[in-house]
């Protein structure tokens, strides 16, 4: 009977052990389980992390790729901005050249037109006659004065610088039908002057001022240039001898005397009224007008 109990004692102290042993092992397994899903968690967690990272890093490096790429653009527009707008600003820099050297161009054409037509000017604004007895003007600063008609007063009013010498005698009287043999000198220049001849052609006595010019003379036509008072006619100061010939009549006389270089071209219309003449009388030395006068009697 104590055999029995011992037996059973026995029997169940092994299997309490053996529970026991199975509870262990069980428990061990279970720790090995969690430790190695702890342990597969942690290494899932490392890769996603690891390529979170990595995803993070090429999406960083796609991101600064894409900046990159886009400074690289930015620049590349920029330069070729810079070099269109350096080429248009070549481009418009040539243009303005060539139009600048057009535009003088066109003025060195106008001056040579206008030069041209200038000199074309100073024939075409005189008379179709430059030798005309029915119309024998001449100009001071542009202001019109015509022999026969015109009156000493006429040039005193318009300021006619005459020489003050002559103040005293204006209001002297001229007996009928006579004209002065003295000229009446005005100032062109310091040393240049032309002078004229007055008339009383009436049947009473006149005072000087009232009296009509008779003539004009105009000495040292070389000498015009520096004059700031100018006398002019309806025919150029600068014409040549074979231009006066192909524009009036048939002189009266047109000689070079022996041993001169001095040739007289001379007009003449006898008067009708008086004894006498009008006259034009052109002298040119080399070929170029020195002095002119031109003589009224109706």
């Amino acid at each position: 009977m104590k055999k029995k109990i011992a037996s059973i004692l026995l029997v169940l102290g092994m299997v309490a052990s053996m529970a026991a042993c199975s509870k262990t092992s069980e428990s061990s397994r279970s720790t090995r389980e969690t430790k190695e899903k702890e342990t597969t968690e942690e290494t899932e967690k490392e890769t996603e992390e690891e390529t979170t990272t990595e995803e993070s890093k090429e999406e960083t490096t796609t991101e600064e790729s894409k900046e990159e790429s886009k400074e690289t653009e930015e620049t590349t527009e920029e330069t070729t901005k810079e070099t269109t707008e350096e080429s248009k600003e070549e481009t418009t820099t040539e243009e303005s050249k060539e139009e600048s050297k057009e535009t003088e161009e066109s003025k060195e054409e106008s001056k040579e037109e206008s030069k041209e037509t200038e000199e074309s000017k100073d024939r075409s604004e005189y008379s179709d006659k430059w030798v005309d007895f029915d119309n024998m003007v001449f100009f001071v600063d542009g202001k019109k004065y015509e022999l026969g008609k015109s009156t000493l007063q006429n040039m005193i009013d318009d300021g006619v610088p005459f020489a003050k010498k002559y103040e005293s005698i204006y209001d002297e009287m001229m007996k009928k039908n006579q004209y002065s043999m003295m000229g009446m000198t005005f100032d062109l220049a310091k040393f240049h002057s032309a002078s004229v001849k007055i008339m009383n052609l009436t049947d009473s006595e006149q005072k000087y001022r009232d009296c009509n010019i008779k003539s004009i003379s105009l000495p040292s036509i070389d000498q015009i240039a520096d004059d700031t008072v100018k006398v002019t006619f309806n025919f150029p100061l600068d014409m040549t001898p074979d231009e006066l010939l192909a524009n009036a009549p048939k002189p009266e006389k047109d000689e070079v005397p022996e041993g001169s270089d001095t040739r007289t071209i001379e007009y003449k219309q006898k008067s009708a009224k008086f004894l006498g003449a009008s006259y034009y009388t052109f002298k040119f030395k080399d070929g170029k007008l020195q002095s002119v006068s031109i003589d009224y009697l109706p």
